[in-house]
């Protein structure tokens, strides 16, 4: 996680499991979290874990069968007013990944298993985010849940987004799933190019949706998501690119608000 000093700067600060720090200060004018979003998340999460419970079953067996390890991995993130979560996934990498080599992985990144190949072009390694939206932690549309090394590098304004729980999908979500993931099979250090290149634009475009979250955005990231998953080829990648572009150039067309309140949805 980060803090601010008086004079604008930001410092990193540790982020632990259970840690529960000040809440976050709002810099911009965003939709918040309400208490019919979150009804909405458990109803969806609890009906999702019942049906697709047998489909949970059989990727659990095919992930351990596939490479040595554990069929869930768990990972330390930062949500809402910069509490620490652990995101569930289906283990798409080797054991012990994280040993090997940078946070973040291209398309082509040898940590991936054959099986972690395809949970990853399907999306489907994220379903055991249900049972962190029905835990409150996420919820179904939002920004994306990041690992505290990279919050460290949030300017004020992109702490906003702490101010909301992490999504399972999103704006900033789909352009790297569809646009950003290929580059950093061609960098030497893909931590950097992240950094460099790839977080802002992201953030960028999760701010763009807070500001103007409405069922009818909800509605046409639902689609965008659905048609990423289950598109095909170059249809894919053009229906989350488009929205991505169409949020980024909003957000560079439109000033954004520097001071506001807390707002429901």
């Amino acid at each position: 996680m980060v803090d601010a000093s008086d004079d604008g700067t930001v410092r990193p600060v540790s982020v632990s499991p259970g840690h529960r720090p000040r809440p976050v200060p709002l810099s911009v004018d965003i939709h918040l979290d309400s208490r019919i979003r979150r009804a909405v998340d458990i109803v969806v999460a609890a009906t999702g874990l019942l049906v697709l419970s047998p489909v949970l079953l059989v990727l659990g067996l095919a992930v351990r069968l596939d490479t040595p390890g554990p069929a869930v991995f768990r990972q330390v993130r930062v949500g809402r007013d910069g509490r620490s979560f652990h995101i569930l996934k289906f283990r798409t990498m080797v054991q012990d990944a994280a040993t090997m080599g940078s946070q973040v992985s291209g398309r082509r990144d040898p940590r991936v298993t054959r099986m972690g190949r395809m949970l990853r072009a399907t999306k489907l390694d994220e379903l055991p985010q249900l049972v962190n939206v029905l835990l409150g932690e996420m919820t179904l549309i939002g920004p994306r849940a990041e690992v505290p090394m990279y919050v460290e590098h949030y300017t004020m304004e992109e702490r906003t987004l702490l101010a909301a729980r992490p999504g399972l999908t999103g704006a900033g979500q789909l352009l790297f799933t569809r646009e950003q993931s290929g580059e950093l099979d061609d960098t030497e250090d893909p931590e950097q190019h992240y950094l460099e290149h790839q977080l802002h634009p992201k953030l960028a475009l999760d701010l763009e949706y807070l500001s103007d979250r409405h069922l009818a955005t909800d509605c046409r990231l639902l689609l965008a998501t659905v048609r990423c998953l289950f598109g095909i080829g170059r249809q894919r990648r053009r229906t989350a690119g488009d929205f991505a572009s169409r949020q980024v150039a909003a957000t560079r067309g439109r000033r954004t608000p520097t001071t506001g309140d807390r707002r429901p949805e």
